[in-house]
């Protein structure tokens, strides 16, 4: 791994647990205070410093590797996969799954999700469902050399999931504003 890699895997650590932790103080701040701003403060905290975390994660549980099982094929205890599996959530939401100069390139969509994940949340609250179609052709068409010469399931099924995350997120907090 290469300084510039581990520079960028710090600091994508810092952003994400920065944002995580901002989140949760603010919805802690909602729930003695009540008002929408640390709500929202705490939802867009939450979204943007888990969401390399969810992707990834299901990414890698999609594609084909196997977390729980140990090299040879053998199955692991239920221990043992447990550990494995949360050293894996770890080693991704910190980064350290970077591990050339080539992910360095794909760290624009690192960038590019979490532009992604304000945009759809933020259009979610705003009930304007349909714009939503329009973020997921932009982006498509800015990534459309990407995915003409890599895994266009990969790149599709990250680009799922994170739309997915996102608006889950965005309809939960629709309901808690709701209740209020």
């Amino acid at each position: 791994m290469t300084e510039e890699v581990r520079h960028l895997s710090r600091r994508r650590i810092a952003t994400d647990i920065l944002a995580t932790i901002l989140g949760i103080v603010a919805l802690i701040l909602f729930v003695f205070l009540g008002t929408r701003t640390a709500l929202f403060v705490g939802v867009y905290g939450l979204l943007l410093g888990t969401s390399t975390a969810v992707v990834t994660y299901c990414l890698t549980r999609f594609t084909g590797i196997a977390i729980g099982r140990a090299e040879g094929g053998e199955t692991r205890t239920e221990n043992e996969k447990a550990s494995n599996s949360r050293e894996e959530v770890w080693r991704i939401f910190t980064g350290q799954a970077l591990e050339s100069d080539s992910d360095i390139e794909e760290d624009t969509g690192w960038l590019i999700g979490r532009l992604e994940n304000i945009l759809i949340l933020s259009l979610v609250i705003a009930g304007e469902y349909t714009a939503l179609s329009i973020i997921f052709a932009a982006k498509s068409w800015v990534r459309r050399e990407d995915t003409a010469t890599q895994n266009t399931t990969y790149y599709l099924a990250g680009t799922l999931v994170n739309f997915t995350y996102s608006i889950v997120v965005g309809i939960g907090t629709v309901q808690l504003l709701e209740l209020l």
